[in-house]
């Protein structure tokens, strides 16, 4: 009997390690479906705001709450992607979205981690307003930025206040000698 490739057509061999094994369930499938929508929910925040998040850390309103009363758009989509921690079932989601390079957000983003980390935070978590943060390295250098250039800003009003006292006095001995 001879066989040739045509008479393999359609067979698969079955791997035990091949997440194309099985059909995923409608429960998995729809939590794909969630967290897809959700990344696609998520907005960008401005450097406005992302300044404002890091001052208001810095200044010790570092509440969910703090967050949402100084960005009123503010959304838990969008404020997922600047939270470092990872969430518990993001594994899952990669292994069932056969992705396992899938990085929801870039990592230069996180600015944040939380203070207490909640025993569930998921992929789809629900911000509550108790929830604490605290800046990364990142959101540090965003920090060190903002004092940087807002000791800048106080130098130069200085300067130009100390010229423009000596443009007076110049006038002022002008006028008197």
């Amino acid at each position: 009997m001879d066989l040739d490739l045509y008479d393999f057509q359609g067979i698969t061999v079955p791997s035990f390690n091949s997440p194309f094994d099985r059909r995923l369930s409608k429960s998995e499938q729809l939590f794909i479906q969630a967290v897809e929508t959700d990344e696609k929910a998520a907005k960008e925040l401005s450097r406005r705001e992302i300044d404002l998040l890091v001052t208001l850390v810095a200044e010790g309103h570092n509440s969910y709450q703090d967050f949402c009363k100084g960005i009123q758009s503010l959304t838990d989509s969008t404020f997922r992607q600047y939270v470092s921690d990872v969430p518990a079932d993001e594994d899952l989601y990669k292994d069932l979205a056969m992705n396992p390079t899938h990085n929801i957000y870039d990592r230069g983003r996180y600015i944040l981690s939380f203070a207490r980390r909640p025993e569930r935070y998921t992929l789809l978590y629900q911000f509550s307003p108790e929830d604490t943060f605290e800046l990364t390295p990142e959101g540090e250098s965003i920090l060190y930025t903002l004092k940087k250039e807002r000791f800048s800003q106080r130098a130069i009003l200085a300067s130009v206040g100390f010229a423009a006292a000596s443009f007076f006095a110049t006038i002022i001995s002008w006028f008197i000698g």
